[in-house]
């Protein structure tokens, strides 16, 4: 079945509009419950591996590609799982209260490279989001010197909607 879908070429178009609409996402949402992802990963792994077996079972198959049709399943049901999580996101998103909180958050890393990234302490747990350094600051001057302010709103599911963040001096 999955054989099928890939010798079509409007599944590539599928995909790269998934991609495109994941990444778009230009909000970030702490403390997301990571089992909403499981409960999606798990539902499109049965479905697409039920599908996929039931057609093999016609045929004698060594466990090589019964390995390579879980390899697959699993790839797919990733990508599922993610383009599922998507309209989750923008409800926890439309059900964010209208009152913005701010908060200081400590910085516990700069990671610079193709991406910088901040780390950074909200509730004793641990996130990061990109940043721009066009001052150039040195990492250690960042992590000593500044503190992360947040912006953000409470929602649905105990998360967070992060409206808006920059670096201020401690």
């Amino acid at each position: 079945m999955i054989n099928k879908i890939l010798k079509s070429k409007w599944i590539y178009f599928l995909l790269l509009i998934g991609i495109v609409l994941y990444l778009r996402e230009n909000q970030l949402i702490l403390n997301s419950p990571k089992y909403i992802f499981w409960v999606l990963f798990s539902i499109s792994f049965s479905t697409l591996f039920v599908l996929e077996i039931r057609n093999k079972i016609k045929i004698k198959k060594s466990i090589l590609d019964y390995f390579f049709v879980i390899i697959t399943v699993s790839f797919f049901s990733i990508y599922m799982a993610l383009i599922l999580k998507i309209p989750i996101n923008e409800y926890i998103i439309y059900k964010s209260q209208s009152e913005i909180l701010v908060k200081k958050c400590k910085i516990s890393n700069y990671i610079s490279g193709r991406s910088d990234r901040l780390l950074f302490y909200f509730d004793d747990k641990v996130y990061s989001v990109g940043f721009q350094n066009s001052s150039h600051l040195e990492r250690k001057k960042i992590i000593a010197n500044f503190l992360l302010r947040v912006e953000y709103k409470k929602s649905i599911l105990n998360t967070y909607v992060v409206q808006e963040y920059g670096l201020i001096k401690k």
